[in-house]
């Protein structure tokens, strides 16, 4: 199945499951967190692309501690999960 238009950049994102919900995170800079707006039109085409499923941005503060952007249930659950434990793959 080709991509419409230009090829999509490639990304790092990890496809999880936690309490019966499936949800991709996507690992963006920590600046598009905070401009609410880019990030709500970012996470709806990503949402686009990977079927419709949510998406949860994420971004990490310069000590490491993640920062989440999405669904606000699926956001606190994420805060259980090791980042470092993530599926994380390139897309």
């Amino acid at each position: 199945e080709a991509e419409a238009g230009a090829a999509a950049p490639s990304l790092t994102a990890a496809a999880i499951s936690l309490a019966g919900r499936r949800m991709v995170v996507v690992l963006v800079p920590l600046s598009v967190l905070q401009q609410p707006g880019e990030a709500d039109m970012l996470a709806a085409d990503l949402r686009a692309r990977f079927g419709g499923v949510d998406i949860v941005l994420m971004g990490q503060a310069d000590d490491g501690t993640p920062r989440y952007h999405g669904d606000a249930e699926l956001c606190t659950l994420l805060l259980g999960v090791p980042v470092d434990r993530m599926p994380w793959k390139s897309y």
